[in-house]
């Protein structure tokens, strides 16, 4: 190869391999956001489905201590306090 082409065209192959490294690092860091989104994404409905599960279970609570009276409830209260209490 003459010494003029190749004066251009060594410059131009080192910057080409900067480039496919640059990209190739880009590509990895897309990939590695990606799996953390999906891995939030996951999380997030596994909460969703936990405050959905919780959310019945406060309403179901709510009418049990409408049932035993605001007297009743508050000894039930009461009750629970000291359980935990122990």
């Amino acid at each position: 190869m003459p010494t003029c082409i190749r004066a251009w065209t060594e410059p131009l192959l080192t910057l080409l391999i900067a480039h496919d490294l640059l990209r190739l690092q880009a590509t990895e860091d897309k990939n590695n956001a990606i799996a953390q989104a999906e891995k939030t994404a996951t999380k997030a409905k596994l909460a969703d489905r936990l405050i959905n599960g919780l959310s019945g279970e406060n309403k179901r609570w709510n009418e049990t201590i409408a049932k035993f009276g605001v007297a009743e409830g508050r000894k039930l209260c009461c009750l629970i306090y000291q359980v935990c209490a122990k």
